[in-house]
């Protein structure tokens, strides 16, 4: 049973596609050309969103939409990634003041108020609606797509799937995915690729140089290019030759003589992107020599066992913290250090960059959430394994001291709080108040370490 959130939610973007576009007579009159940084929903004062109308905008016409969701909740932040693609092409975009990393049902809320009201001040066209979004708001933009089956395309830039969901045998969207070479993301983009693949859906996924963050502003407009291109190919855009030559000759222009799998990448893409739209045998027949090519087929099995080795890697770490097992954490460190000293353009470098980036911030949450849930012996445990993979990780000791401070475990506690003073953590302010010290705050040794610190500089992070 759907809950009264993802009721309401199918209610507007399916019984009637995006809500009465009559009512947009009523719509308050926003300014085409610029960002207006707050729209309260008429429906919910708590509920906001950034909008931005092209330039060219009025309302004798639907227009083309994108939602966008930023992991923070910044919807100007979101809304002006795309701007340059909206102007371009003729989009209305909306970002969300609400929807943030977190709880599902209050990102629902943010999405279904924010469709809703923009629906009935604008006149949208229900054919061509799209979502996007970064990290976590990619989840949401996804999951959208995935309930409503009225979303034509989704931007997922650094993210993929929402927890507990998977692709339908028939994916109704097209994907543009991206990753940055050390995004904590990447394996996980690229297992979705192969997915999509396989089910012959709609996509693409360009990598690009970086981490987990927003993909450059030329990668966001060959996002958006490519949805003006499928919506052609779709049949709910009109074939625009002004659009599709320009676009066709700066691929054909970009196309490199080598490696062979990085020119088959770009002549397949241009065979998928613009096959019906123009003249691509030549494009395609290269496609399938290449593709065909002991080179290429070498390079794709490689890629393939690529991310498959940091997936296996990354399991192989958090079993071992998660048994304490800090003889293989300290093992597994001295693996990826040396992986880290090899060329930084060389895949080993950058794969121990990805995971150690992906490793660190999931065992960050997990310290938190054992400490939460006050399952001090766990994260005891945990931390002894994580004190063992980097001894220069001052919160990590701190962090040790604090749990076993939770257990009455004095000894064990200076002695975690000494290393982490030698890792360079050295805020009396903060040790001194941390309750879990509270129990042998007038201890001796206890008391000698706070004079070794000073005042508030050096706090645990």
């Amino acid at each position: 049973m759907l809950s009264p959130t993802r009721a309401l939610f199918r209610t507007v973007l399916v019984c009637g596609g995006l809500m009465a576009f009559a009512s947009a007579a009523r719509a308050q009159e926003f300014i085409p050309g610029q960002i207006i940084d707050q729209v309260v929903t008429r429906a919910d004062a708590k509920q906001s969103y950034a909008v931005y109308l092209p330039t060219n905008f009025n309302r004798g016409r639907d227009w083309p939409v994108i939602f966008v969701f930023d992991p923070g909740a910044r919807g100007r932040n979101a809304v002006e990634r795309l701007r340059p693609a909206a102007e371009k092409f003729g989009y209305v975009v909306a970002g969300s003041n609400n929807s943030r990393n977190g709880p599902i049902e209050p990102q629902y809320s943010a999405m279904v108020a924010m469709i809703g009201d923009l629906s009935q001040r604008v006149p949208l066209d229900p054919q061509r609606v799209y979502t996007a979004g970064m990290s976590g708001g990619s989840r949401v933009a996804l999951r959208t797509a995935l309930i409503s089956g009225k979303i034509r395309g989704v931007l997922a830039f650094s993210a993929g799937l929402p927890g507990g969901m998977v692709l339908p045998a028939k994916v109704p969207f097209a994907w543009f995915g991206t990753a940055g070479k050390t995004d904590m993301n990447y394996a996980e983009m690229k297992r979705l690729e192969a997915d999509l693949e396989g089910k012959g859906a709609t996509h693409r996924l360009t990598i690009f140089d970086g981490g987990h963050t927003w993909p450059p502003a030329e990668v966001v407009m060959a996002g958006v290019e490519w949805l003006e291109l499928e919506a052609m190919r779709g049949g709910v855009q009109a074939k625009d030759e002004a659009v599709i030559q320009p676009l066709l000759a700066a691929r054909i222009a970009a196309i490199p003589a080598a490696p062979p799998q990085e020119r088959w990448q770009a002549v397949q893409a241009i065979t998928r992107d613009f096959k019906g739209l123009a003249d691509v045998g030549p494009y395609e027949k290269q496609a399938q020599d290449l593709g065909a090519s002991r080179e290429v087929k070498a390079w794709q099995k490689a890629d393939l066992k690529s991310v498959d080795r940091e997936i296996d890697l990354l399991n192989a770490l958090d079993d071992a913290a998660m048994a304490g097992d800090a003889p293989t954490m300290k093992k597994r460190s001295a693996e990826l250090h040396k992986m880290l000293a090899a060329p930084a353009d060389s895949e080993d470098h950058v794969l121990a960059r990805r995971i150690l980036t992906v490793f660190s911030g999931s065992m960050r949450e997990m310290v938190r959430s054992l400490f939460q849930q006050e399952a001090y012996a766990d994260v005891e445990n945990f931390l002894v394994a994580m004190a063992a993979f980097d001894p220069t990780d001052a919160r990590a000791h701190y962090d040790l001291a604090r749990a076993r401070g939770q257990l009455a475990d004095r000894k064990g506690a200076l002695a975690a709080l000494t290393d982490a003073m030698k890792a360079g953590y050295t805020n009396a302010v903060q040790a001194a108040a941390e309750p879990a010290f509270a129990r042998f705050k007038d201890d001796a040794a206890f008391k000698a370490l706070l004079e070794k610190m000073s005042p508030a500089e050096g706090a645990a992070r």
